[in-house]
């Protein structure tokens, strides 16, 4: 950051990551899970079968407070790893390991809290917590024949979350989202950005649990698409086990149910409800 008054900096970033699927491959995948479901593991597909790097910089800026623009460009590298068994014959899996995939991927991000409340710690900006919710907007578009990149999908996707506090330390926080593909017709690698870990809110105070599919197949997502996605957590310090554990209640300070929802392109629609306990050493949950 090199303006912190403004929030306003530049990021550099390298990773290195397993990536999904190939798009040409995607569909026959699909198709033999929905006609083998008890005796494929889509896992022996060859999931991980590409290790992909990524070179990523970004620009931030503060245009109005809580009003963020993000500008990056990424550049995606993917080397075939020979492990695994592909779904399509011995010859598409030879074609395959000699093949190495890359994209150039220019990128923007709106990020906007209204009513964003901050404080200054000397001449650092920092944002807490408000009443409203956070909306996120990213869309990004490949270039081909850019460093031998041959790749040119679209991709773009929305979050939003929100904290609404209850009286008596009561919390209601929900997540909704929702991505798609675009200009399917090229080949492409399906990678969803706010399906990542990293990408939830900290401020739900529950990180483990909260906003995040806990039973779900990874397949589901990175093999669709689009999907359009929602979370639901209810938090209270009185709940079903208040007062009936005996003197095991008094460790308990909160309770937790959740909903999680799913529609994923090509699956069938995918819903979790769980149930939680904490204090300030430890969750525990059962969805």
């Amino acid at each position: 950051t090199f303006m912190p008054k403004i929030r306003q900096g530049i990021n550099f970033s390298f990773e290195r990551s397993n990536s999904g699927l190939s798009s040409k491959y995607v569909e026959s995948i699909n198709q033999a899970l929905k006609q083998n479901q008890d005796t494929i593991d889509f896992y022996k597909l060859g999931i991980d079968y590409f290790q992909q790097y990524e070179c990523r910089m970004e620009y931030h800026t503060e245009l109005t407070t809580g009003l963020n623009l993000f500008a990056g460009l990424q550049y995606n590298y993917r080397d075939p790893v020979k492990h695994g068994i592909m779904a399509a014959s011995t010859q598409h899996r030879e074609e395959l390991a000699n093949q190495h995939f890359s994209d150039f991927a220019p990128y923007l991000r709106l990020e906007w809290t209204p009513r964003q409340y901050y404080y200054y710690e000397g001449r650092r900006k920092i944002y807490i917590d408000g009443n409203t919710p956070t909306f996120v907007l990213e869309a990004t578009k490949a270039i081909p024949n850019v460093w031998g990149t041959n790749s040119d999908y679209g991709r773009i996707e929305f979050d939003a979350t929100q904290n609404i506090p209850i009286a008596q330390k009561r919390l209601l926080s929900y997540r909704v989202g929702a991505g798609a593909f675009l200009n399917q017709k090229g080949e492409y690698f399906i990678s969803y950005h706010y399906f990542t870990r990293r990408q939830y809110a900290s401020t739900w105070q529950d990180n483990r649990f909260g906003g995040i599919f806990q039973l779900l197949e990874e397949y589901w997502f990175s093999s669709s698409p689009s999907y359009i996605r929602g979370h639901l957590m209810y938090e209270s310090p009185y709940g079903i086990f208040h007062r009936s554990l005996g003197p095991f209640s008094k460790y308990i300070i909160k309770e937790r149910a959740y909903m999680n929802l799913l529609q994923a392109q090509g699956k069938s629609f995918y819903t979790e409800l769980g149930y939680a306990i904490a204090n300030n050493y430890i969750n525990f949950g059962v969805f």
